[in-house]
């Protein structure tokens, strides 16, 4: 009974630090934290630039476009 008690345990363990380093990477590729972040509001904030920027590429491309 120990043994299978320690094998799950042991299962459990690797899957959490699989998880662990995955969100890390996930974290890196995005430039913020995402597991122990300061709040909702300074993700907001954080983003926001980055959305602005995003929307005016768009919205100025479509300003471009002529249909044929």
């Amino acid at each position: 009974m120990c043994i299978v008690c320690r094998c799950s345990l042991e299962e459990v363990r690797k899957a959490l630090q699989e998880r662990m380093q995955r969100w890390q990477l996930i974290e890196r590729i995005c430039a913020f934290d995402i597991i122990s972040n300061p709040g909702l509001t300074t993700l907001e904030a954080q983003l926001k630039p980055v959305l602005k920027k995003g929307i005016a590429r768009v919205q100025s491309a479509a300003k471009k476009w002529t249909p044929i």
